[in-house]
């Protein structure tokens, strides 16, 4: 782990309380050819149990629906962000909107119709989130052609109460209403009156959490420390937002245990 990491984040941890912030995918879970064959190791899962017990916040912020994320990662005292800010789990109590109810109600009704008009392109997987779709192409022989199909099925068939939003291989039809990860990153700022934070992510939602973290870093209302990383599908636009940036998972669990280790002492 570069020194420079090293010292930025004894910097952040020097002034508490500090808050933690992490994806899961492509963060401290490698990615996977589907949703279902993704997991955190065991070290993960131990050390954000450990960062629990000393920080005043650890939160998973993921594009799975909240309770899933709960039960991957599988540690309590976690806050966990669900469906990339719409959901959040926190104590056995699940909260969302009330919109995406009807959210969930749209995609049931257009989600066969999706299916039939994507059945020709090989590789595409359909992963019902409740108020979210998401439909990846990872598989598919061609990514950019299916893609384009994917994108051109969203705008024939999906109402104006969604909205089509792109990640890793995934496009996914959401609630037309104001969330991400940003604005239930600011959320908890506040109501654990943090003064400093760890934010780690890599992938295009994770941006919104990182443009809200370094917001709040310009106005001296928190201090932040942006943590990206590149894995096998790196997105320049992380790269850019980062402080530091690590090249994959493994690296990410040896960083979150070197934070572990500082907590503690």
């Amino acid at each position: 782990m570069p020194a420079p990491l090293r010292r930025a984040a004894q910097a952040i941890l020097a002034h508490p309380p500090v808050g933690l912030f992490t994806d899961i995918d492509g963060t401290i879970a490698a990615l996977a050819p589907r949703p279902d064959l993704a997991h955190v190791d065991r070290r993960a899962r131990d050390t954000l149990a450990r960062l629990a017990g000393t920080l005043a916040a650890v939160v998973v912020l993921t594009g799975r629906p909240a309770a899933e994320a709960q039960r991957m990662v599988g540690v309590d005292g976690l806050i966990y962000i669900g469906n990339h800010g719409l959901e959040r789990l926190e104590g056995g109590r699940l909260a969302r909107p009330a919109a995406s109810e009807m959210a969930t109600d749209a995609l049931a009704a257009i989600s066969p119709r999706l299916e039939e008009a994507l059945r020709d392109q090989p590789g595409i997987l359909l992963e019902p989130k409740g108020p979210l779709l998401g439909i990846h192409y990872r598989n598919a022989p061609d990514p950019a052609a299916a893609r384009a199909r994917i994108l051109a099925a969203c705008a024939a068939l999906a109402p104006g109460s969604l909205r089509v939003a792109e990640g890793k291989q995934v496009v996914e039809l959401q609630p037309a209403v104001a969330f991400d990860k940003g604005l239930a990153l600011r959320a908890i700022v506040a109501e654990r009156g943090l003064r400093g934070m760890v934010v780690l992510g890599d992938d295009r939602t994770d941006l919104e959490a990182f443009a809200a973290a370094q917001a709040l870093r310009e106005t001296g209302g928190c201090r932040a420390l942006l943590v990206g990383v590149a894995g096998p599908e790196p997105l320049a636009e992380i790269a850019a937002a980062a402080d530091y940036l690590l090249p994959d998972v493994h690296e990410v669990v040896k960083f979150l245990a070197w934070l572990a280790d500082s907590g503690e002492r």
